[in-house]
């Protein structure tokens, strides 16, 4: 998907103008506009994003889906820290929240005097990686992520964005789909 022709707005939002599968006609679409490119990152919101203590009335908002197809986007939209809003809890671990680090690692959140604040220990947080595969689908990939515990086990699956306000939706194993809401530092 190109967010460039989508107006370059901190939380870009696509029209019918802006068809990641499909193309818009222009140098990037194949014959009959049925072959867009995915040529470049897709860039993610740069904010600004609620304060932990003022995020669970930002998650009723419902936002706007947004496909990101590689891996390189991915990890550009999921590095960050997010507020939980509903779902499953991954690993059955109850928490506030996640972060996501840009080093592999990821901690679980818990909220203490509106803060988010980084769980300590071995089941506080753990490694994450990538594994992708392009898919039989022009200009889609399917990338599982993977959350393994610092204390053991581990578990993967894929993500989903929003933005308007920027959320991911973490289907992760068997447990069920998990929503998170980006917040500030």
């Amino acid at each position: 998907m190109l967010l460039t022709a989508c107006g370059g707005q901190s939380e870009p939002v696509c029209g019918s103008d802006c068809d990641p599968l499909h193309g818009t006609g222009g140098a990037g679409a194949g014959s009959g506009g049925g072959g867009g490119t995915l040529s470049s990152p897709i860039p993610p919101p740069d904010g600004p994003f609620p304060a932990a203590g003022d995020a669970s009335a930002a998650c009723a908002d419902p936002g706007t889906v947004v496909d990101v197809f590689d891996a390189k986007s991915i990890r550009a939209w999921l590095v960050r820290r997010w507020y939980f809003c509903s779902g499953s809890y991954i690993f059955l671990d109850t928490h506030a929240g996640i972060e996501i680090v840009d080093d592999g690692t990821w901690y679980f959140l818990d909220l203490v005097d509106g803060q988010l604040v980084r769980r300590e220990g071995f089941n506080g947080g753990g490694n994450w990686s990538f594994y992708e595969n392009q898919s039989s689908t022009p200009n889609a990939y399917t990338v599982q992520v993977n959350l393994d515990r610092f204390s053991g086990g581990g578990i993967g699956g894929f993500v989903r964005f929003a933005v308007s306000p920027l959320k991911v939706n973490l289907s992760m194993g068997g447990a069920g789909p998990s929503e998170y809401l980006a917040v500030g530092p």
